[in-house]
């Protein structure tokens, strides 16, 4: 039996079925959603979602059981512990008093998508290299983000209340600025009103472009040092 679970979860057929399935489920819970094709096919919607989850169910079990008689040894595996967690979230009833986390739950399925293919699992586990740089990046964003709000705030606050009147509108301005989001709504009005203000979205722009091109130079390095 062991044996034989081994040579299924090893099965490169077995593997690429496995994907098949997450991406017909995760299509699955997007036509779910329009109306027109819950009212024509819904129950064929919940028949395909059984069945899915029950071959989900038999892969867990198959892979868990490939590893006996030290079964401990498959949840030392980050991937084995993420689909584990994935499928048993997913088995709560979809009745009952938590209808729509038990929906939640079945959409972060679609996440198995990474476990499931072995070239998404190494893009992950080179992104997973590179997570305490994209860490420390995001946190001077976040700290650049918090000084110009603060700068806008007492700088615009009279001018513009409705989008820099307070330190939370202030931020959301920011980082709507900082999104090329709806620039000439935030822009326009200060301008009109003070001209030297076009200096400080000078700077805000300098900034974050400088600090962009610095974070594309290092990947770029850092890429070619690599191979090397």
């Amino acid at each position: 039996m062991v044996n034989l679970c081994r040579q299924i979860a090893l099965n490169a057929a077995f593997q690429r079925f496995i994907l098949f399935l997450i991406l017909m489920t995760s299509a699955n819970m997007g036509l779910e959603t329009i109306p027109e094709f819950t009212g024509s096919f819904g129950a064929f919607f919940i028949y395909f979602e059984n069945f899915a989850q029950i071959v989900f169910i038999f892969e867990i079990v198959i892979r868990i059981v490939a590893y006996a008689p030290s079964v401990s040894v498959f949840f030392r595996s980050f991937w084995n512990v993420f689909d584990f967690v994935i499928v048993g979230a997913s088995l709560l009833p979809g009745t009952g008093a938590l209808p729509l986390v038990a929906r939640l739950l079945r959409i972060i399925r679609v996440l198995r998508v990474f476990s499931a293919s072995a070239r998404m699992r190494r893009f992950m586990e080179r992104l997973d290299d590179a997570f305490d740089e994209i860490a420390h990046t995001a946190i001077i964003v976040a700290i650049l983000c918090y000084i110009f709000s603060i700068a806008g705030f007492y700088l615009f606050a009279n001018i513009d209340s409705a989008h820099w009147g307070t330190l939370a509108r202030s931020f959301v301005s920011t980082f709507y600025l900082l999104l090329f989001q709806d620039i000439p709504e935030f822009i326009e009005p200060i301008i009109k009103i003070s001209k030297m203000s076009i200096l400080f979205f000078l700077s805000f722009y300098f900034v974050f472009i400088a600090l962009f091109m610095s974070v594309v130079s290092a990947a770029v390095t850092q890429s070619l040092e690599s191979k090397k």
